[in-house]
């Protein structure tokens, strides 16, 4: 279920979209969009093969976020309450419903998935993050995720290829985010939004704590950016993919060069060394 690829570097990214498994006793509720699963981050972890030499903590979990969305509040309020954003959402972002008729999650059921799926994954990210308080001052957690460019919804415009977020700024220090954006200028229709749609999900909430040397940042990538089609059969782009991976390594590289005190590498450079 959860997956942790452990590093000795000040640096755990969290893959909590990526999972495409679904319980049997689940998928035969799904409707026909539901059974599609446009809404999580496909091939994901494809892309943060990184060099080893970065030696990089990496937290993943199988599970679709159709099944829970580990990256939501147990206690959503506002939009997090919507059918889409719930936390075992109901709809898909363009409003399509996720199960059939009648088929939906009660609450014991949800409550069953927090306690199958959801607590792991933060029992997971607490314990790596303790690990690392121990070894240094200074870590970084990222939450990366990516979704679809353009999808029907509150947001109907194309996204930036890159979307960085900091809830408004409490989550890191304010180096951060530019370090993040600069790590991927060389990337092919690069843009970049800082706290423009959301700001961050629970997992930076929970976690992020600047004050106490734990910086948070979530980084969310359009699927332009590395997949050929943004619907299925969804595949990487054989140009696009490896781009994104090298700018990936770079973004590792270079917070591990400013958690260091030093500069960093960028580009390329980091995937060679």
């Amino acid at each position: 279920m959860i997956h942790v690829k452990r590093g000795q570097a000040p640096l755990v990214i969290c893959l909590p979209h990526s999972g495409t498994d679904i319980p049997p006793v689940v998928a035969s509720r799904l409707s026909a969009n539901g059974s599609l699963q446009t809404d999580i981050a496909w091939l994901l972890p494809k892309i943060f093969e990184l060099p080893e030499n970065l030696d990089v903590t990496i937290i993943s979990s199988s599970i679709s976020r159709y099944v829970i969305d580990v990256d939501k509040s147990l206690y959503p309020v506002g939009e997090e309450q919507a059918s889409c954003h719930a936390l075992c959402p109901l709809t898909t972002y363009d409003t399509k419903r996720i199960y059939a008729q009648g088929e939906e999650p009660g609450a014991v059921e949800i409550e069953q998935r927090q306690l199958l799926f959801y607590k792991p994954f933060y029992n997971a990210v607490e314990r790596e993050l303790a690990r690392l308080r121990k070894i240094y001052d200074r870590i970084v957690m990222l939450n990366c995720s990516s979704i679809q460019s353009q999808f029907r919804g509150p947001h109907e415009d194309e996204i930036p290829l890159i979307n960085i977020e900091t809830d408004n700024g409490d989550a890191c220090d304010e180096a951060l985010p530019e370090i993040i954006a600069g790590s991927f200028e060389q990337l092919a229709d690069y843009s970049v939004s800082v706290d423009k749609f959301v700001t961050g999900g629970e997992l930076l909430r929970r976690f992020a704590a600047p004050g106490i040397g734990v910086h948070g940042a979530s980084v969310t990538v359009a699927q332009r950016a590395y997949l050929a089609q943004e619907a299925p059969p969804f595949q990487l782009d054989p140009a696009k993919a490896p781009a994104l991976t090298d700018a990936m390594a770079a973004m590792a590289c270079n917070i591990q060069g400013w958690l260091s005190g030093g500069l960093g590498l960028s580009g390329r450079a980091a995937a060679d060394n």
